[in-house]
């Protein structure tokens, strides 16, 4: 699993979706997720901009299609981590992906935000600033199709 992760988010490359495989079926055969952010977690995230796009990638992959039981905070951590880095920083590294990736987070965390909001039966709220706005479901849904494009 870890050679996997490694191997998915080196390098300036495009992801081979051989590694991104065979780590979803390594979660469907009964590996913990944990351990799947274990291993993500010594990956240089804040200091190399295509390796934390990759990451919030390959993280986004595994929502979409890994095991339907696993624990949507598992993926919480990482992706908070992801958008606390200042996008300055990660802008220094070999392309500009950085401040793409710390948006594609957010997003990502917004998604599970309104997962485990669906799961409660509440409105969708995106949090901007102190305030919780309602947000429509056609945006919810027009943000998927676009990540999923992205996918």
């Amino acid at each position: 699993q870890r050679k996997c992760i490694i191997k998915a988010t080196s390098r300036a490359a495009d992801m081979k979706f051989k590694y991104m495989r065979r780590l979803i079926i390594h979660l469907w055969k009964g590996a913990s997720v944990e351990r799947f952010y274990h291993h993500l977690s010594f990956r240089p995230l804040g200091t190399h901009s295509v390796v934390c796009w990759k990451a919030v990638l390959l993280v986004h992959k595994v929502l979409n299609e890994g095991p339907a039981g696993q624990s949507r905070a598992a993926h919480e951590p990482l992706l908070q981590y992801i958008r606390s880095l200042p996008p300055m920083e990660l802008a220094q590294g070999p392309s500009a992906l950085g401040p793409l990736a710390v948006k594609y987070a957010a997003y990502v965390a917004e998604k599970l935000a309104v997962l485990d909001v669906a799961d409660s039966g509440l409105t969708p709220c995106l949090q901007v600033g102190h305030a919780d706005v309602p947000v429509p479901e056609a945006q919810w849904e027009r943000l998927g199709e676009l990540a999923d494009r992205l996918l």
